[in-house]
Formats: structure tokens, C-alpha cells, sequence
């Protein structure tokens, strides 16, 4: 799946979720509907579909997964902020399961449910950047997420570990890495710097 529609599904998901955490059931004064189904209300009403209930406690306790993701994703440090007040402990993971909601009507439910894999070289990369953020040292707006690489002469700036002659094709120009790659503070935008020759 392309990364802008994956970061788009789990944005969709994350308000359905919300939506469901703050809405009051009109059945049940001042009881949300995320509430009602913990509480085993939803039973009662006719119009709710009970096997969804199960699902939409899974997808609320898979809120914080879905908002670091999306933070890694877009690079938006508020959505991690968000994700470790939900779970003060979340850390990147190779692997998770993603449990979503994508119908936004209350009376008609989409359930969302499959694995997600990280590469091993992500996750190192959302390790460094996860770290950044809890040390604060890194402090700005927003940040480059993995594939964002950015070419300054000939040094070219990039959170994937790149190997030695291999070759980027970026917007405007071919290049080929002509060096290891040089660590980066944890306040920079990017991982790695590295050399390169034109192509």
C-alpha cells in the first residue's frame, strides 16, 4: 500500500476511534459509546450490531499504535505526544496489528484488521527519532520521516541506511552514495549524511 493512503487509513481510523471515545449514546446520558461498549450497554441497544463491540474495544486499546505511526509517517510530533499519553511505555515495533474503524456512521461499522511489518532499517531509524523526541533533543515542528532525503551539493541527507555505490534517483538529479554514511546529531532532521557523485 502506497504511504500516503496507509498514513490516510489510519488518520480515517484515528477520528472514527476518537469519535466513538467522545460521543454520548443518546440511550445512555453522559456514557460514551467507547464507554457504553466497555460497560456492556451497547447489549441492550437493538440498533448496534454486538459483534462489533469486541472490535471497537480492540481498535481503543490499539489508539496509541495507530497515533505513533502516524507520527513516524507524517512526521508530527504532536501525534507522538499524543500516542504516549494513551501508553507512556509505546516504543517502535517490527511488527503490530492494526485494529481500525473505518465507517464514521454509528449504525454501519467497517473493521479494519491486519498485520503491518516495519523493515528492520525503519525501525532503527523510528528508535533514533523516538529517542530524540523523549531526550527533547530534538525540539522542532516537524520532522523528516524515513523516506524524505534531502540533497545539499553533493552531500545528500537521508534516514535510510544507504549502501556504499548505490544509486538515488531524487526529483531533479541521479546520484550515487560515494561514502559511508555519517551520523547525524539527534536534533537534525536526518540520520545520515553522505557523499555522493553526481550521475
Amino acid at each position: 500500500m502506497p504511504l500516503d493512503d496507509f498514513s490516510q487509513l489510519l488518520e480515517h481510523s484515528i477520528d472514527n476511534i476518537i469519535r466513538f471515545r467522545d460521543n454520548f449514546h443518546p440511550d445512555f446520558p453522559f456514557v460514551t459509546y467507547m464507554n457504553a461498549a466497555k460497560g456492556g450497554f451497547l447489549d441492550k441497544d437493538p440498533t448496534f450490531d454486538p459483534s462489533f463491540r469486541a472490535h471497537m474495544l480492540r481498535a481503543d486499546e490499539n489508539l496509541a499504535r495507530q497515533l505513533f505511526e502516524l507520527a513516524m509517517l507524517r512526521g508530527n510530533p504532536k501525534y507522538w505526544c499524543d500516542a504516549r499519553i494513551l501508553d507512556p511505555e509505546i516504543v517502535p515495533t517490527a511488527n503490530y496489528a492494526l485494529h481500525g474503524i473505518m465507517q464514521a456512521k454509528f449504525l454501519n461499522f467497517t473493521q479494519l484488521n491486519f498485520p503491518v511489518q516495519n523493515s528492520e532499517d525503519e525501525v532503527e531509524w523510528q528508535q533514533w527519532r523516538h529517542r530524540s523526541l523523549v531526550t527533547e533533543e530534538f525540539t522542532e515542528d516537524s520532522f523528516a520521516n524515513y523516506q524524505a532525503m534531502r540533497l545539499k551539493e553533493d552531500l545528500l541527507y537521508a534516514n535510510q541506511s544507504l549502501a556504499f555505490a548505490d544509486e538515488i534517483e531524487l526529483t531533479n538529479r541521479k546520484v550515487q552514495i560515494a561514502s559511508p554514511p555519517k551520523p547525524q546529531e539527534a536534533s537534525s532532521q536526518f540520520r545520515f549524511r553522505y557523499a555522493t557523485w553526481r550521475l
